[in-house]
C-alpha cells in the first residue's frame, strides 16, 4: 500500500518514464517536488523505499546502475532538505491562564484541568503525556519518565514520537498537584 502511494506519487511527477530512464537529476528534481510540502522524515522514507525497490529490481530485473535515488538519499543524510522552520511562540502566561479556567469552569471538560496544566508545565507531547502511568513517576514525583505513549487509543509498543525516552524533572507546583 505505502509502495502504491509512492508510485502514484513518482507517475505525478515522472509521468510513465520507465525506471531505467530516470536520471540522478530527474530524481533531484522530484525531491525538490516533494520538500514543497512533505516533511524531511517523510521524503526520507520514501527515498529508503525507493533506493530498496531499485536495489530489488537490479538483481530481479537487470536493471542498470547507478540507483538515482542513491544520491538523493545520501544528500538528504547530509545536508536535509529541510523547509525553513516556523519560529514557535508559545502561549502567554495570560493565555494559558484563560486555557486553564475555561477547563476548569466547563461542567463538561473540568476533569481535563490537571492533564492540561500537566501538560503546559512540562511541555510533553500529548500521548506521552497520556501514556504515562503511576510507575513511570519516581518515588517522590519530582521526576517522570517519559518512554511509552498513547497514539488513537492505544498503547504504543515503540514508545515515544521520537523512539527515545527520557526522564524530566517536575515542578513543585506538579508534585504537589500529583500528591492530591
Amino acid at each position: 500500500l505505502r509502495l502504491k502511494a509512492i508510485g502514484s506519487k513518482l507517475e505525478q511527477f515522472l509521468g510513465d518514464k520507465q525506471a531505467n530512464k530516470v536520471t540522478e537529476s530527474s530524481a533531484e528534481k522530484v525531491v525538490a517536488r516533494w520538500a514543497e510540502s512533505a516533511s524531511v522524515q517523510t521524503i526520507k522514507s520514501y527515498l529508503y523505499s525507493l533506493k530498496g525497490c531499485w536495489d530489488w529490481a537490479k538483481d530481479k530485473y537487470h536493471v542498470v546502475e547507478p540507483n538515482p535515488w542513491d544520491d538523493c538519499l545520501f544528500k538528504s543524510r547530509s545536508r536535509g532538505h529541510s523547509k525553513p522552520s516556523k519560529q514557535v511562540k508559545p502561549f502567554t502566561i495570560v493565555e494559558l491562564q484563560a486555557i486553564i479556567a475555561a477547563f476548569a469552569n466547563n461542567p463538561y471538560y473540568a476533569h481535563y484541568t490537571e492533564f492540561v496544566i500537566f501538560l503546559a508545565n512540562t511541555a510533553c507531547r500529548f500521548g506521552e503525556a497520556a501514556g504515562l502511568k503511576w510507575s513511570s513517576l519516581g518515588a517522590d514525583y519530582s521526576t517522570a519518565w517519559i518512554g511509552e505513549s498513547v497514539s488513537r487509543g492505544h498503547q504504543n509498543a515503540k514508545g515515544t514520537k521520537t523512539g527515545k525516552s527520557r526522564t524530566i524533572q517536575l515542578s513543585p507546583t506538579m508534585r504537589s498537584m500529583l500528591l492530591e
